[in-house]
């Protein structure tokens, strides 16, 4: 690895002292290994799905907040056959003693500075996530905004929360124990699932706005007005079975670019 390191390093500084704008570095490929310290038969912990959302145009405070969740509160959640996953029950208080910050917090029609605020890209990198992995999502609802930093990796797919009144929940309905990995990548929130495939196979088809909107779109929903999104989930399993959803999304109170 030292030798490794050490000609890569020469090859960057012999690239640079010629003005050449790139270099091809050498590298090695290390596989990430799950230690299970539970007493529990997890299974095979096989990788199942990711959902990404970027965070970049966030204020200090939210941005501090978005990592904390992610870091502190949802990396290396198990969750069991059956079971039901409530995103609220693992915040704790939502508090300056519990360490969050204040950042702005879309409340109806209005941005308000509270703790904790941004946690909702953390809702909505989950719900991402779950929707890749074709799990039941029970309850969820969109912001009553549009997020314009929301549009990356999935615009349109978004979460919010508020603990007390609204949650984003949904059941593990595969045969086994289920992983949850969350972690900050520069300025993408990154949720990834890991358990025992099924089979399943999931599909997103989206976004549809008033620009594209098609003949099974419409006889599904409706014509969609300008401050809607829509996206067609589709679930396939082994034995021939599908399962179409269409997800809506619906923004009525304007456009948040930063907060």
């Amino acid at each position: 690895k030292k030798i490794m390191k050490g000609f890569t390093q020469t090859i960057i500084e012999n690239a640079i002292a010629k003005g050449n704008t790139s270099a091809n570095a050498l590298i090695e490929k290390i596989d990430g290994k799950i230690i299970n310290e539970t007493g529990l038969d997890l299974g095979p912990l096989e990788y199942l799905a990711t959902g990404i959302s970027n965070f970049k145009a966030s204020a200090y405070g939210r941005d501090f907040n978005i990592r904390k969740g992610l870091n502190e509160h949802f990396d290396n959640i198990l969750i069991p056959p059956g079971a039901t996953f409530k995103f609220n029950s693992f915040l704790g208080p939502m508090t300056n003693s519990a360490g969050w910050l204040n950042s702005q917090a879309i409340f109806g029609a209005s941005l308000k500075s509270v703790p904790g605020a941004g946690i909702c890209q953390v809702s909505t990198t989950v719900y991402r996530a779950a929707l890749n992995a074709g799990l039941d999502i029970q309850e969820q609802r969109n912001h009553s905004w549009y997020v314009s930093f929301y549009k990356a990796y999935g615009d349109g797919l978004d979460s919010t929360i508020f603990p007390g009144s609204q949650d984003l929940v949904f059941v593990n309905n595969t045969n086994n124990y289920i992983l949850m990995e969350a972690y900050d990548n520069g300025y993408d929130a990154v949720v990834s699932f890991y358990g025992e495939s099924d089979g399943r196979i999931v599909s997103l088809d989206g976004p549809f706005t008033t620009s594209n909107q098609t003949d099974e779109l419409l006889s599904a929903l409706g014509a969609l007005s300008s401050k809607q999104i829509a996206w067609k989930q589709v679930i396939s399993w082994p034995d021939g079975r599908s399962e179409t959803n269409w997800l809506l999304s619906s923004y009525n109170k304007g456009t948040v670019t930063q907060y």
